[in-house]
């Protein structure tokens, strides 16, 4: 942490004398000190202030999207009365605010450098207002106050970040920890005055001992927010190292309700508040950068790709298409999943910025449901896609093409246009957080989906009927498993639609009492881990981190050869709480370490360099005007460094650590105070404390390269049982669907994060990553689960809301043939991913038996997608009722489901066969093939 813990913070301030004696002449009140109540009127009015402010920002930005939506309205009611004529509308497009579409030219340079550069220049701008305190001496009162405002920038830096959400959760989560350490403060100087400086110095000592060890374990063990925990730790470095110290000298507050303003427990409060003010600042003004805002963005624009997407669909589907088209679609419907997935974290960081209060707390509940939708209807969306893949692989092989679809293009459009606007009109309701004024449309658009899937039905089992095999043959496969998802699609779009309608008002019952108490919940984000020992090990590894640092920081190294790093310095400990929760462990600890020297390293001595030098030219010249000149170059350094921060996936920590480090040179070279102490010994300590970091890290880890190996071989075994499951449960149609989909999806995503780290693993380690085979293996096999998630929603009743095993599974499962090649898929997956964990987990140079045997299984299988489909669409044929059922949706037609179910098969068995082939591209197979 920088200087701002150092236990020299207060020594050169008031004496102890002196700051009683104010405490003395400014009285009490009602049994307290006047700073007491000055402190807490700051403390209580800020959170209030904080709350009022945060809601009425965000309140306001959804009331101006309600205007916009009614402005809009008249253009929605005249695309309805169109349905199947009218294009798609204009894509939405939200306004970025003035910085960012005019200076920063988002339109030319990109939403995402606008988006970065108007923060980081608005976050610049307020470390500039702080390091001003320093050079112009009209401002100077800030410093003759107690407030550290280079602590400002550096509460500053670790506070605000890309969405109004996230910041006020720091802020609070900071404030917060700061609050614990300064109370902690009080109890220790309010029971021991004078530290153990105390005629019964044994007795403090042993006090001062006792509550740092059990505040260290309660902030460790309760699993505090992260920056609850770095300033809480940090602070109470200094604070506990002032007890302990004889010789100290600094002045604290005499307890409670003794509280002096310029004590210094009480300047680390005040400086906090200052320092969440001004993050809550940089996130409001002039635009709001709201995560919820960004939901709602999202929310619009996906519901609008959905809409383009199935038109393009059907065009291409009809139309003579190939490969190219397929991977178009494919791009597409990847980022579609992309945008649902980063609306998930927005709703979830929108809770602290509306806290499930008013139009805005409407709004967030309806975009949740609605995320939850079109996490569905992406899935559906891509079983098109699927089909339609199959379709152009037909025509490529010179079979007819699109014969059915052609006939059924009129009501297939019809349906998906339907659909589409339906979609942008829930969109737009969740946007709005109402739909009072809206439900006749609702209800218009779920009629017409309603007639638009009878329509589409009733064509389909007529053409059905004019050709041969009832319509079920190898060429009309795909095309009626299209027909049945673009069903299913609406049919799902349906569904949301209603219950969008029902009202739920669950998120209005919720008052400021009960969201200040769940903000208080919200600090303990780990405690359903406390059963874990594996949570236990790592708060063990970060608490001896700690520990470490702060007994070396008190005891000192080199102190009889001349002083490396002195006694009684909290620097180390306070610095090494501000690095060890910053993510990281063995596999990341080389990366991570080096952006601590880099960022430490750099900021300080860039601080020292060009403040030093601008200090000492300014003395001998006697040009105190120079430093209004500096202020340029720190406001550039500063907007550097954010804009790294916010920017750089890889190097902003960097950003960030360069920001804060160098700020906290701005105290010790200024106009007012002149050239300051070296920082020789403050960079020994930090660097003492990146050193014990960095060697826990090595020692205590685990590899992240055999875990994200072992997580991989643990899904394979899923997506075995998934299909062995399919198989049994399809025999009786009184079972109900297991959807293995939510554990699927947690172990892939438990896999990619740690193998997302696994490559910066130091290879002297010998553990073997083969970085090209991992990112082919997390792609096919996502595609993959996503094909067994569709075979169970087709498989269940209830579609993805679950329910019985549809007849048609059963009639399927009929055919031995198709027995046999679910059994075969069985087969394919756990040697192809018994084949995967015993490449990731061996180098090139090593020989295992069992691995080349399943190597020799592989050369010698037959990588097709499914051998027998000709045989399985003979057997099913013959089984499946000459006449079919009259149904108000293919949804319900048991034909389509065969052929839905039969195509998702096969396109499970095309990713296994992806599988198998970067497998065969393997060295070791080259070898073998010799």
């Amino acid at each position: 942490m920088p200087d701002t813990s150092s236990s020299k913070g207060h020594e050169d301030g008031l004496s102890q004398a002196e700051a009683n004696a104010i405490v003395a002449a400014g009285g009490h009140f009602l049994g307290a000190s006047e700073g007491f109540w000055i402190v807490f009127a700051c403390c209580v009015g800020g959170v209030l202030l904080t709350l009022f402010v945060v809601i009425g920002a965000v309140t306001l930005q959804t009331r101006r999207r309600v205007t916009q939506a009614e402005e809009d309205e008249s253009e929605d009611e005249e695309e309805q009365k169109d349905l199947p004529t009218d294009p798609l509308p204009n894509k939405p497009s939200p306004d970025p605010g003035f910085l960012q579409r005019v200076v920063f030219n988002a339109g030319k340079y990109g939403d995402g450098f606008a988006f970065n550069a108007d923060l980081s220049l608005r976050a610049a701008f307020l470390s500039l207002l702080c390091a001003s305190t320093y050079f112009i001496p009209a401002l100077s009162w800030w410093q003759s106050n107690g407030w550290e405002m280079s602590y400002v920038i550096v509460l500053l830096g670790f506070t605000v970040y890309l969405d109004l959400g996230t910041t006020v959760f720091l802020a609070w989560s900071g404030f917060y920890g700061t609050l614990l350490s300064v109370a902690n403060c009080w109890l220790l100087f309010g029971l021991y005055p004078n530290g153990t400086s105390s005629d019964n110095n044994s007795e403090a000592m042993l006090f001062g001992y006792v509550n740092f060890f059990v505040f260290v374990w309660l902030m460790f063990g309760l699993n505090f927010a992260t920056n609850a925990k770095m300033f809480g730790l940090s602070w109470q470095a200094y604070f506990s190292m002032c007890f302990l110290n004889p010789g100290d000298r600094s002045v604290f507050s005499r307890g409670l309700w003794d509280i002096q303003l310029h004590a210094g427990e009480t300047g680390a409060l005040m400086g906090t508040i200052w320092g969440c003010g001004f993050a809550l600042l940089c996130v409001l003004v002039p635009t709001c950068m709201s995560a919820l805002g960004k939901a709602q963005d999202l929310a619009l624009e996906t519901a609008w790709t959905h809409g383009r997407l199935l038109q393009h669909v059907l065009e291409h589907s009809i139309a003579k298409g190939g490969r190219q088209e397929t991977s178009t679609f494919g791009a597409e419907v990847k980022k579609l999943r992309e945008h649902v997935k980063q609306m998930e974290p927005h709703l979830a960081n929108s809770w602290w910025e509306c806290f499930d209060l008013g139009i805005a707390g409407r709004s967030k509940a309806r975009l949740s449901k609605l995320c939850t939708a079109l996490e569905v209807l992406t899935d559906w969306a891509e079983a098109s896609i699927l089909a339609v893949e199959q379709v152009f692989e037909q025509s490529e092989n010179g079979q007819d093409h699109a014969r059915l679809l052609s006939k059924l293009q009129p009501e297939l459009y019809h349906l998906s246009s339907v659909a589409g606007l339906l979609l942008r009109v829930c969109a737009s309701i969740a946007v709005q957080g109402r739909a009072d004024d809206r439900q006749d449309q609702v209800q218009d658009l779920l009629g017409a989906l309603g007639k638009e899937e009878s329509q589409l039905a009733a064509r389909c089992q007529a053409e059905r009927q004019q050709l041969p095999q009832r319509g079920f043959s190898l060429k009309t496969v795909p095309e009626l498993a299209l027909a049945y998802s673009l069903s299913g699609y609406s049919r799902q779009v349906a569904a949301h639609a209603a219950e969008l309608l029902e009202e739920d008002d669950t998120w209005e019952r919720r008052g400021l009492l009960c969201s200040f108490l769940y903000g208080i919940c919200a600090l303990f984000p780990g405690l359903s881990e406390l059963q874990s020992w594996k949570y236990y090990a790592e708060n063990l590894k970060l608490m001896t981190t700690f520990l470490a640092c702060f007994f070396v920081g008190m005891y000192g190294i080199g102190c009889a050869y001349g002083v490396i790093i002195p006694t009684w310095s909290s620097t180390a400990g306070g610095t090494v709480a501000y690095l060890i929760f910053q993510g990281g462990n063995k596999a990341a600890a080389l990366k991570k370490n080096a952006d601590r020297f880099m960022g430490v390293g750099l900021g300080t001595l860039m601080g020292q360099l060009i403040l030093g030098s601008a200090c000492s030219v300014s003395q001998v010249l006697h040009a105190p005007w120079l430093f209004y000149a500096l202020l340029l170059i720190v406001f550039a350094l500063f907007f550097a460094s954010f804009y790294t921060y916010f920017a750089s996936p890889n190097f902003g920590y960097v950003g960030l650590l360069v920001a804060c480090f160098f700020a906290d040179q701005l105290g010790k070279c200024s106009v007012m105070v002149g050239s300051s102490l070296n920082n020789y010994e403050i960079l020994m300590a930090q660097l003492l404390a990146i050193i014990v970091a960095s060697l826990m890290d090595v020692l205590a880890d685990s590899t992240q390269s055999i875990k994200a190996t072992e997580v991989l071989a643990e899904f394979g075994s899923l997506l075995e049982t998934a299909l062995k499951t399919f198989e049994t449960k399809g025999s009786s149609s009184e079972d109900a669907v297991h959807f293995h989909r939510p554990e699927g999806l947690a172990l892939l995503s438990s896999a990619s994060s740690a193998g997302d780290v696994a490559g910066k693993e130091p290879r002297i380690l010998r553990l073997p990553w083969r970085a090209e085979l991992w990112e082919n293996l997390m792609d096919y096999c996502s595609e993959a689960w996503r094909c067994v998630s569709l075979l169970e929603y087709t498989a269940a009743e209830g579609g993805a809301h679950g329910g019985k095993v549809r007849k048609a599974v059963a009639v399927l499962l009929t055919s031995p043939a198709y027995r046999r090649e679910i059994q075969q898929l069985q087969l394919r997956a756990s040697r192809s991913f018994n084949l995967s964990k015993r490449f990731l987990m061996h180098d090139y140079l090593d020989h295992d038996l069992p691995m080349e045997a399943l190597e020799m299984q592989l050369l010698e299988s037959h990588k097709l997608s499914l051998r027998e489909k000709h045989q399985v669409i003979t057997e099913v044929g013959a089984v499946l009722p000459t006449t079919p059922a009259s149904v108000s949706s293919l949804v319900d037609d048991q034909l389509c489901e065969v052929a839905m179910i039969l195509t998702m098969t096969e396109a499970l068995a095309v990713r296994l066969a992806k599988v198998e082939t970067v497998l065969v591209q393997q060295p070791e197979m080259w070898l073998l093939m010799e």
